[in-house]
């Protein structure tokens, strides 16, 4: 069974965002380390004492997400395969078989089969891996699987969009397979439950409903039509910082996926309330298949929206092509018995990296996106800084607006677990709620008191 990231729990606005900073501000802040609390706290400790996890990859992500994953799901075994060894060091306290291995679409059963039985979890935190030939094999020897992204193997960059529609077309050659659980990490991945909780919020707030039964997708379609949502940004500021900068290419996580998401063409889910936007701009508008979307002739990077965090308020971002947009999208759309949309929000990605990131891909667009051989990614080093991610509500016909996130400051992070940063952690509770199985049960959400 796979499960995208909008389906775990049954922007650009031309007219909203130039008036953004007008409207009165109603925001909810959810704190990572409360996060992690309560799905932790919701299960044993040993949830995972009878399971051996395989993890892919040794970077930012995945160094913070190992000590939470042994201290806190005891899996009976942790193997880490990566090609790097520059972190092998970091855990000496823990009993993990780390392997120095290169992955690549010629070899990678014969590495996998030597580490993975069934029942296995295979967790993929690496970088150009194929998503759906790892998902094959976990179906071939029965293991669960779990990543944060689409992904695939090194060669021609494929658009989000395509990308993601290229796995799901293959969804139901998984059937009875072992639970895979895909984009799964900070977004995609937990900013769909922030963007649910912040209509579920909405509903209680302005609805005349006592009790909202949210038991398929139609009943969350239905909340959000009633509340008029027109745009839902996914709202991400990162103000971390160091104390002096260096001219190496700069980020807070992977620098190869960051330069060639800025470089990708801008892409999103162009909803019902747009008008029609025509002209050179434009390259392309889908108004059928799984979402309407809309492709501008012109790289995330260059094309900016202004959006909105609590703590910086107004800020402009890039427009970053993610697979997000889409499911989200996806999730809120009604369409008629012909198959035609006649109910979506536009969502869209609004990035704002890290200063250094930003200058980072001004000098990456000067040189045609070239990858910089000298690269830096900000850990210990960082002096103060947050990472605010959200889900930011814009309604039709009404001056309030509403967000739902975390704010996570890299003093708390060091609360938390070493060696990381605030961007890494928000990824990391989403992986470590991702590994565990979605029920389908039913969700009866009360009216808080």
């Amino acid at each position: 069974m796979i499960w995208e990231n909008s389906l775990i729990l049954p922007c650009l606005s031309v007219r909203i965002t130039n008036l953004l900073f007008l409207l009165k501000i109603i925001m909810y802040n959810l704190r990572i380390k409360k996060l992690l609390g309560v799905f932790i706290s919701l299960f044993s400790k040993n949830i995972l004492e009878d399971k051996s996890v395989v993890i892919i990859g040794f970077g930012t992500i995945a160094t913070s997400f190992l000590p939470l994953l042994i201290k806190n799901l005891s899996p009976k075994r942790v193997t880490v395969l990566s090609e790097k060894t520059d972190n092998f060091h970091l855990y000496p306290e823990y009993p993990v078989n780390y392997q120095q291995e290169t992955l690549t679409q010629k070899n990678y059963k014969i590495i996998l089969k030597k580490y993975l039985k069934p029942g296995d979890i295979l967790i993929n935190l690496a970088y150009r891996v194929g998503t759906l030939d790892l998902l094959k094999l976990c179906k071939d020897l029965h293991c669960h699987y779990l990543d944060t992204c689409y992904d695939i193997w090194p060669g021609p960059n494929v658009e989000s969009l395509a990308l993601r529609e290229s796995v799901l077309k293959k969804r139901d050659f998984f059937k009875g397979s072992k639970t895979a659980v895909l984009c799964h990490g900070a977004n995609p991945g937990m900013i769909t439950h922030f963007a649910k909780r912040a209509i579920q919020d909405l509903a209680f707030a302005h609805l005349p409903q006592k009790e909202l039964v949210l038991k398929i997708r139609e009943d969350w379609v239905r909340i959000a039509k009633e509340l008029n949502v027109a745009t839902l940004h996914i709202a991400e500021k990162d103000t971390q910082r160091r104390e002096k900068e260096s001219d190496a290419c700069t980020n807070t996580w992977s620098i190869q996926a960051f330069i060639e998401e800025c470089a990708e063409r801008v892409c999103f889910a162009w909803g019902t309330f747009e008008e029609d936007l025509r002209g050179k701009i434009v390259k392309k508008i889908q108004t059928s298949g799984t979402c309407r979307a809309i492709e501008l002739n012109t790289s995330g990077a260059l094309a900016k929206a202004k959006s909105w965090v609590p703590s910086a308020g107004p800020y402009e971002g890039f427009l970053i092509p993610h697979t997000e947009p889409f499911s989200i999208a996806e999730f809120f759309t009604e369409k008629d018995k012909k198959g035609k949309i006649f109910y979506q929000p536009t969502v869209t990605f609004v990035y704002h990296p890290c200063e250094e990131a930003v200058r980072s891909a001004e000098r990456a667009s000067q040189k045609d996106w070239k990858i910089p051989e000298d690269q830096h990614i900000l850990c210990d080093d960082i002096v103060s800084g947050q990472d605010e991610l959200g889900a930011l509500v814009l309604r039709k016909d009404t001056n309030d607006i509403y967000w739902f996130g975390s704010s996570l400051s890299i003093e708390e992070v060091r609360k938390i677990v070493p060696n990381t940063n605030a961007t890494s952690l928000q990824v990391v509770a989403g992986v470590i709620s991702g590994l565990i199985t979605p029920t389908g049960k039913q969700v009866t959400v009360r009216q808080r008191s």
